[in-house]
């Protein structure tokens, strides 16, 4: 493939009905095989290029945890073959032309894009098959990579007007319409830096808690499920815990004191946390948002109820209540990390008294 420069675009995609097999992927040749399974049973119900969605946001060990699909005009149910609303999305998007072996870089330069305008990914980017999949002559794939958007500023507006009402929220949001997702990475963190400092001023901190934490990236349900199951089973958290395991993605192993879960996040680039020196060396490593890597020691405190979110969603679930979620520390006011307090009901903790 000759060097050449690659154009980015900014798309939304609309949701769309998919036939897929998600199965761990160990070699690229595995999804030749899958989509020629698609093709047989879905046959004249395809309407739409093939495509291949990754799914970071699972514990799969051993491979990539990968869906072959298809968009279809029907829901199809046969075998491995299930089909599923795929939602929509913000996204940018590059098209390669090429071996799918040289596509990695591409897809690494498409990533840094969007960071540089100050975006959190989502978990499942995309390669949507323009010609292909696996033409005889590698040289004439056509492959649109998407690097699909997290939509924290819409959550954050959304909940800034739900929890504050019209009036205030607007107060807080002032400025937000001049940031396009085309604004760099200063301009975007300049804005929510300020709002976010107005949100400080006018809430309380159970409102504060409210908005931010519900802009969380959204945790997987089969990772809800799994440890939800256990709790329901034995009507123990340190069951929980026992079964979460040093690899859980995403979140250290939590550990309990009395009624207090305490978790945090492992660092997004260990080795140079491990070098870091200076606090904006620390943010810098540790956090894997680029809003903050952006912002730095300006960013306020409270940001981090966004990483609290994350354990929310995972801890309210499995316990079938809401339950008090503190900061407990954040690099961005001096820490080494962003660690969060959970607190449990007497009724989680076999051998606590209740009543």
């Amino acid at each position: 493939m000759s060097e050449e420069k690659h154009k980015y675009e900014h798309k939304h995609i609309d949701d769309m009905l998919i036939a897929f097999i998600r199965a761990p992927v160990f070699r690229r040749d595995d999804l030749k095989e899958r989509f020629k399974k698609l093709e047989e049973v879905c046959g004249e119900r395809i309407c739409g290029p093939a495509m291949a969605i990754y799914r970071w946001d699972t514990d799969v060990k051993e491979g990539l945890d990968m869906e072959a699909a298809y968009p279809v005009s029907e829901a199809i149910e046969s075998g491995e073959i299930h089909s599923r609303i795929l939602p929509g999305f913000e996204a940018f998007t590059t098209v390669y032309k090429g071996p799918y072996d040289q596509m990695a870089k591409v897809f690494g330069e498409l990533h840094d894009y969007r960071a540089s305008r100050g975006l959190a990914a989502e978990l499942n980017p995309r390669e949507v098959y323009l010609k292909g999949p696996f033409e005889d002559n590698p040289e004439d794939n056509v492959t649109e990579l998407q690097t699909t958007i997290h939509p924290w500023e819409s959550r954050f507006k959304d909940r800034t007007r739900k929890v504050l009402g019209e009036q205030k929220g607007s107060m807080v949001l002032e400025g937000s319409k001049k940031i396009t997702p085309l604004s760099s990475a200063e301009e975007r963190s300049d804005w929510v830096v300020t709002a976010i400092e107005r949100l400080d001023r006018i809430a309380d901190e159970d409102q504060k808690c409210q908005v931010i934490a519900k802009c969380a990236h959204d945790r997987p349900v089969e990772d809800i499920q799994r440890f939800k199951e256990i709790f329901d089973k034995t009507q123990d958290i340190d069951e929980v815990l026992r079964a979460y395991g040093k690899d859980q993605p995403w979140v250290e192993k939590p550990y309990r004191e009395d009624q207090i879960l305490y978790t945090s996040k492992p660092p997004s680039d260990l080795e140079a946390y491990a070098k870091a020196r200076t606090q904006d060396e620390i943010i810098k490593a540790y956090c894997y948002c680029p809003i903050v890597k952006a912002a730095l020691e300006r960013m306020p405190r409270i940001f981090c109820y966004c990483g609290a979110g994350w354990a929310e969603q995972l801890w309210n679930e499995v316990l079938g209540e809401p339950l008090k979620i503190d900061i407990v520390s954040t690099v961005v006011d001096g820490g080494k990390l962003c660690k969060f307090a959970v607190y449990l009901p007497e009724h989680a903790v076999k051998g606590m008294k209740t009543g």
